[in-house]
């Protein structure tokens, strides 16, 4: 029976040895020394041992940080005393702190680390502001933290639930109702079957919305303990500002003191040979990488700086968009001259549209042509349209002036009746009140207005100061030999501030449901037992450009000039949770942004307010007679 021998190969990938690490540096020792064995790292032990560095890395930063902060005292003291320790015993061990980084199991070790950091940074939900090293979780805004975290995480694994086989698979289904796929075909004749066509694409997906709301709402419901486990074990160990965590910033340096160790581990001589670039390129590479990340990362901010042409130049910003923390630059920034470029679009409206649905864009171009109104061809021929748009040319800037009129002479044909109607020019008034000039009652600041029986539909017409408000009606002589001119103006039941468009994504709804507002106080219940109240209104809203404050109208609400709008709802459900939201005429929550960060993300509000019928000066009405009278 043979007996198995090992050779010195098998002895040497056993254990490195002294005079091998020596031989490696250049200095052998003197032949039959004796040869000093070391610890062999393993893949687990050298994670281990990196998993270790990277928790005292993070509590060296976090004790410096309270050091910079509180002052020098016993604790300090004693943290003196230990970096002077670890440095001197990382001085003694040197030897053994070269050959782990030299080890290979330590540089993979540091590879599969930072990319499963990396993948934490990512999948893990980050707290607002997390690029400010300062921004962290506290009592405060805990309840608000978690809830994002919450649904972003309940969001993520829903979606991977039905991710196997085939993404999407087993979603809701999205079921659109019989009335509105009629409205879509209707829709589709107006505007042609390819705006059909992406209009039901979007409807599919807001139908199929509500279901896959509330699959998630009942996901994250039943899992709620763990998932707040898991965001307080994000909070403490900092994965939920990875990025920005001092055990990330230990890491990095971890990771570029290895490849500074083995690129130096050769002499220049020999490690920029032919044989020697690629080690040699790809080691300077990755250290000039985590270099240049160092320096973005220590010496640059985010914020925001607020510029404007009528001001000279400034240097002090925002830092991380929070306007509680002035900075300033090393230079001064100057704005002087601003412009933006804008695809011109164009949305056509019929007045007997039925369908409740917005009408296309259409991006314009000099020479497009634009088909509507769609009708079957005769004898089973292809649909045609009834109306063809031609874009003959586009300008950045038009000045319309008021047209020359004159009676028609004998035998002429004109155009009706007309009413030349002298009216404050809102516009220019409007200027100067933002320039700092109140124009007075009796302003000559005006602009003429031409009304006539052959224009359709109704104009409403005010002046910028809110002195008077004035509806002009035009009808035809059947309509107007019924009209009592007295009915134009609305009785006390009729007054209301506006209209508040409700739709409730969470529910299902697609068509907004459109509910009056009489009063203030007033509640409406949107669908899942959730509870709106009109808490407060504004005729004109501002903000203060700097500071994004609220600037409050003083005025009474009927005294108050309908500029911008807006209404502050008080929302609550069921399950105790609340909210207050500014609801704004013309601003749309969902295409600024704001949409997912209201508490109740699934219910969107609209508002349109009714300078009609709301509180106000006097009411006039221009009404024709009988034969254009």
């Amino acid at each position: 029976m043979s007996t198995p021998v090992r050779t010195d190969h098998a002895q040497r990938s056993d254990a490195l040895t002294e005079q091998d690490a020596r031989a490696e540096a250049g200095n052998p020792l003197p032949e039959g020394a004796p040869r000093a064995r070391y610890f062999r790292w393993g893949f687990f032990s050298a994670s281990g041992m990196i998993l270790a560095l990277m928790l005292v890395g993070h509590a060296f930063w976090t004790v410096l940080d309270d050091f910079n902060s509180e002052g020098f005292g016993v604790r300090e003291w004693l943290f003196v005393a230990f970096c002077a320790s670890t440095a001197t015993l990382v001085f003694l061990m040197r030897a053994a702190v070269r050959r782990f980084f030299l080890d290979v199991h330590a540089g993979v070790s540091l590879i599969s680390i930072g990319t499963l950091a990396v993948c934490v940074g990512v999948l893990v939900p980050r707290i607002d502001g997390f690029e400010d090293p300062e921004q962290r979780i506290t009592p405060e805004n805990y309840e608000q933290q978690y809830e994002q975290f919450r649904w972003a995480e309940g969001y993520f694994i829903y979606h991977m639930l039905h991710a196997v086989p085939f993404y999407g698979r087993g979603m809701p289904e999205a079921e659109i109702p019989e009335p509105v796929l009629a409205r879509l075909d209707d829709y589709g004749r107006r505007y042609g079957r390819e705006e059909e066509k992406n209009t039901t694409i979007r409807m599919e997906a807001a139908y199929s919305s509500g279901p896959k709301q509330r699959g998630i709402h009942a996901l994250i419901t039943k899992h709620d303990d763990a998932l707040r486990k898991a965001f307080n074990v994000s909070t403490a160990l900092d994965l939920n500002r990875a990025y920005k965590s001092y055990w990330f910033r230990t890491l990095g340096f971890l990771l570029g003191f290895a490849l500074f160790m083995n690129l130096t581990k050769f002499k220049p001589r020999k490690l920029f040979t032919v044989q020697k670039a690629g080690f040699a390129v790809t080691h300077v590479g990755m250290l000039l990488t985590l270099v240049g990340v160092w320096v973005s990362a220590e010496n640059t901010d985010r914020g925001i700086l607020h510029l404007d042409l009528r001001e000279g130049p400034k240097r002090e910003y925002w830092r991380y968009h929070d306007p509680n923390k002035l900075a300033r630059l090393p230079f001064w920034v100057r704005l002087d001259r601003f412009a933006r470029q804008d695809w011109k679009t164009l949305e056509v409206g019929f007045l007997d549209d039925k369908s409740n649905t917005r009408p296309p864009s259409y991006t314009l171009w000099p020479g497009r042509e634009i088909d509507l109104d769609w009708t079957d061809g005769a004898d089973g021929e292809p649909q045609r349209p009834r109306i063809r748009l031609h874009v003959k040319e586009l300008a950045e800037h038009a000045h319309v002036g008021v047209p020359i009129l004159r009676e028609a002479n004998v035998g002429e044909t004109g155009f009706g009746p007309l009413v030349e109607l002298s009216a404050p020019d809102f516009e220019r008034i409007l200027g100067l009140i933002r320039s700092g000039v109140e124009p007075s009652v009796g302003s000559n600041v005006r602009r003429t207005e031409y009304l006539s029986p052959d224009i359709p539909g109704k104009q409403m017409h005010w002046d910028a100061i809110w002195e008077f408000r004035m509806k002009g009606l035009h009808m035809d002589d059947a309509e107007r030999a019924k009209l009592d001119p007295r009915t134009l103006f609305p009785t006390e039941a009729d007054e209301r501030l506006g209209t508040l468009s409700v739709r409730r994504l969470g529910a299902g709804d697609v068509v907004a449901r459109r509910i009056p507002i009489t009063s203030l106080g007033q509640r409406i219940d949107a669908p899942g037992g959730v509870s709106i109240r009109i808490a407060e209104a504004t005729a004109n809203y501002s903000a203060d450009p700097n500071t994004l404050a609220e600037v409050r109208d003083s005025r009474p609400l009927a005294q108050q000039p309908p500029v911008y709008p807006g209404v502050w709802v008080e929302i609550e459900d069921t399950e105790g949770r609340e909210e207050r939201r500014l609801v704004l005429e013309r601003v749309q929550a969902a295409e600024h942004g704001k949409q997912e960060k209201y508490e109740f993300d699934d219910l969107v509000l609209e508002l349109e307010w009714e300078r009609w019928t709301s509180p106000g000066p006097p009411r006039f009405a221009l009404v024709w007679g009988g034969v254009g009278a």
